[in-house]
């Protein structure tokens, strides 16, 4: 019978993944930081943020686009690590997963069994004029929105609190018809994808980047000096890349960072995982 891992035993299979892919992008030039909360919990706790059970990582999209190749080409692929691409069956998302196929993750998503994960996000350079970043953020959150909505089975949306009233039950239905129409997932996800990497060509001179792919929130843009170059930071009593100008980057996403939230506002991602 599968094993159910605890939070703890989640976050350090979840810092296995990290080890292997952090050490497979410096034996192959790929620049890469923690991002999100990864980063902030290196700066606040120096490891997890203790109720967090994700791991979170930034590349440039020009490696972002080596890394798939790489991917698809299975070559020199760290044992016990795949890596999950835009397009590949049953992957919902526009960015890339390093999961381990020895531990079965319930994110509960439509798509069915998926495996431990840590996330790897393209960093798209943006134009540099603020009503056009808004635009094309705009667009992307609007996509983003239905896809994971959709993609959410009806049971963890109730757990989640999606269906507790009319509206969200409306918002609900409409993300799935709205997915349907735009020929399901697979598409949402490629297309997406593409939108980050047409933007990222469009701008690559710019100074500003973002997470065109998946932005988090309106304010996913940021001066490229703020993620490069990089310093080391412990993360659970090992070393990781972090921006040199986290407090700038951190102070940008989160406001007083150093500072908790109260218990009732700590999120947790109603992950479930069985070590087979």
């Amino acid at each position: 019978m599968p094993q159910r891992l605890t939070l703890r035993e989640i976050q350090l299979a979840e810092l296995d993944i990290l080890l292997k892919v952090t050490e497979y992008f410096d034996s192959h030039g790929i620049y890469y930081i923690l991002c999100s909360g990864t980063m902030l919990g290196a700066v606040r706790h120096k490891g997890f943020i203790p109720w967090d059970d994700d791991i979170d990582m930034y590349i440039f999209r020009d490696d972002f686009e080596r890394l798939k190749a790489l991917a698809s080409d299975g070559r020199d692929i760290p044992e016990g690590v795949k890596f999950l691409v835009p397009g590949d069956e049953g992957h919902i998302y526009p960015y890339i997963k390093a999961v381990n196929p020895s531990i079965i993750a319930d994110d509960g998503k439509i798509t069915g069994t998926s495996h431990l994960w840590a996330d790897i996000f393209p960093l798209d350079h943006f134009p540099d004029d603020t009503r056009e970043h808004k635009k094309y953020l705009r667009k992307a959150i609007f996509l983003q929105a239905v896809l994971s909505v959709a993609t959410y089975t009806w049971p963890h949306l109730k757990e989640r609190g999606y269906t507790r009233t009319l509206k969200g039950k409306i918002r609900v239905l409409a993300a799935k018809i709205i997915c349907t129409l735009m020929g399901g997932y697979r598409n949402i996800a490629l297309r997406l994808d593409r939108m980050a990497r047409e933007l990222d060509g469009r701008y690559k001179s710019s100074k500003h980047v973002g997470d065109g792919a998946w932005p988090n929130g309106m304010n996913d843009y940021f001066l490229v000096e703020w993620v490069k170059p990089a310093i080391k930071h412990e993360f659970e009593g090992h070393e990781f890349n972090i921006p040199a100008r986290y407090d700038d980057f951190l102070t940008h996403f989160y406001g007083d960072y150093m500072t908790p939230p109260p218990e009732d506002k700590r999120q947790t991602h109603y992950l479930k995982a069985y070590r087979q």
